[in-house]
């Protein structure tokens, strides 16, 4: 069985064309337009489309930047476990980058009115 990582904004509806997401405590199903199901399984905290075959292109090549962004702004140490474990994954440029959207993030978080 193949795992296929699906990015955020597809589960969450961003894009799509009908297509909706039903999440449970242990799994998830994607339905299409059309009323075909698609399972996902679960595991730690994230969720694998299970597919029976790769249709997609040999090797998803991304940076890194282009990864954490595919992923919902995922951390880079999560994005570097991923490649190693979803198939056909690859990270093209692995080079520092910065994300003005985790920055901001950040910011709000270390703002302390207790000084």
């Amino acid at each position: 069985m193949v795992h296929t990582v699906v990015p955020t904004e597809y589960l969450l509806g961003a894009g799509c064309d009908g297509e909706r997401c039903n999440f449970t405590p242990t799994s998830a199903e994607l339905v299409a337009p059309n009323g075909t199901t698609f399972d996902n399984s679960k595991s730690s905290k994230l969720y694998y489309l299970n597919s029976v075959a790769n249709n997609r292109p040999t090797g998803d090549s991304h940076s890194m930047k282009e990864w954490h962004e595919i992923l919902g702004l995922c951390n880079v140490k999560d994005v570097i476990k991923l490649e190693s474990v979803v198939e056909g994954m690859e990270i093209s440029d692995k080079s520092d980058f910065s994300c003005d959207v985790c920055t901001m993030g950040k910011m709000t978080q270390s703002f302390s009115r207790h000084s």
